[in-house]
């Protein structure tokens, strides 16, 4: 039984970086997209 809530425990932090890192992933997705944005209009005139 105590094995079972240690592997609850490292498979819930386990699950939770991996959200963490997917927030981080889009964050930076969505800056470059709005960096990329701006450049494009500014490179087409």
């Amino acid at each position: 039984m105590k094995d079972m809530k240690i592997l609850f425990v490292r498979l819930y932090s386990y699950i939770n970086v991996k959200q963490q890192l997917i927030m981080v992933a889009v964050i930076l997705l969505t800056t470059l997209s709005g960096m990329a944005i701006p450049l494009k209009c500014i490179g087409s005139i």
